[in-house]
């Protein structure tokens, strides 16, 4: 069996699964998402000597379609007329969704400790909730906010290192903001992603996510190839750049619209809340980040949190 035929046969299997376990594989969906997420964090602390900003995330994107090109152009003639009539459906839900939010995130990288990049996990799950309450009157629930209460605890106790001194005295500077201006964005893309146009294989709909996802870099792009941008090309960057296109983009991004379609975007955006337990362990076995009590407490809450707050009845 050829390799483009074995792939097609797991694709098929993997369809199945979803189709058949529509709520478990919504939820294995949105944990896998924020695991391959949380190793964008690194790639953004990484590269920031490597490369810059928008020319990271213009090859993230075009490297990512370029992939995915070959398996979704024989669909491609057939459902663009679809694509066409929904084209304003997906120029701002590319922009929202990875132009904006990766040109943030490794913008924020290059001024920031990883510490203060944690806090984007705080801030994106509590406006999907906000905005899904007022525009889809999702409810709410006391457990629910009791599950975020103690997530937020435990993400409050991680950034500290359970002291709360570190809270109060933390300095917000330019990468913070980068962080807090991306969180609106991707919470928008959330909730945009549940109204796939229909009649769009899967395929195809991430190949001109990612595609106009590139085209919308290159104005930020442009603009740092004419004042300081630069990419010094390595076996590292080289390995990056498959990760940040085949895992973050690809998978990360088919993972996380299948949590949303099967769980919805409140409860999916909460698995979100996961991102600094995976950094933690990322860190451990990649930069031999020691893990202290404090860790474990606080992702015990974390955890904890989030079953309550996704197990919540409406």
């Amino acid at each position: 069996m050829s390799d483009h035929a074995a792939l097609g046969t797991l694709r098929q299997k993997l369809f199945r699964f979803a189709a058949a376990r529509p709520r478990l594989s919504g939820y294995l969906g949105a944990v896998s998402a924020t695991f391959i997420w949380s190793g964008n964090f690194i790639a953004g602390r990484v590269l920031k000597e490597t490369t810059t900003p928008g020319i990271l995330t213009f090859w993230r994107c075009m490297l990512a379609a370029l992939i995915l090109l070959p398996f979704a152009l024989p669909r491609l003639k057939k459902e663009w007329p679809v694509i066409r009539a929904n084209i304003k459906f997906f120029i701002p839900l590319s922009i929202l969704g990875i132009s904006v939010p990766n040109i943030f995130i490794y913008s924020a990288a290059r001024y920031s400790q990883t510490l203060n990049l944690s806090i984007l996990a705080l801030s994106v799950p509590l406006f999907v909730i906000i905005l899904a309450r007022i525009f889809f009157n999702e409810p709410l629930g006391l457990l629910r906010v009791f599950g975020l209460a103690v997530t937020i605890a435990g993400i409050l106790m991680l950034l500290s290192r359970g002291d709360i001194s570190l809270l109060v005295n933390l300095r917000f500077e330019r990468g913070d903001l980068l962080i807090f201006g991306n969180t609106i964005p991707f919470a928008v893309y959330t909730l945009m992603v549940r109204k796939m146009p229909k009649g769009i294989h899967g395929t195809t709909f991430m190949l001109i996510f990612l595609f106009l996802g590139a085209v919308f870099v290159i104005p930020p792009l442009l603009w740092e190839l004419c004042t300081d941008g630069y990419m010094i090309f390595s076996p590292a960057l080289a390995g990056w750049l498959i990760y940040v296109s085949l895992g973050a983009s690809i998978l990360g991004y088919a993972f996380w619209n299948l949590g949303v379609a099967n769980i919805g975007p409140a409860k999916t955006s909460i698995i979100y809340y996961l991102i600094p337990v995976f950094c933690g362990i990322e860190g451990l076995f990649l930069l031999d980040e020691p893990v202290l009590p404090v860790h474990a407490v606080s992702m015990s809450l974390i955890i904890a949190g989030t079953f309550l707050a996704i197990n919540a009845k409406k």
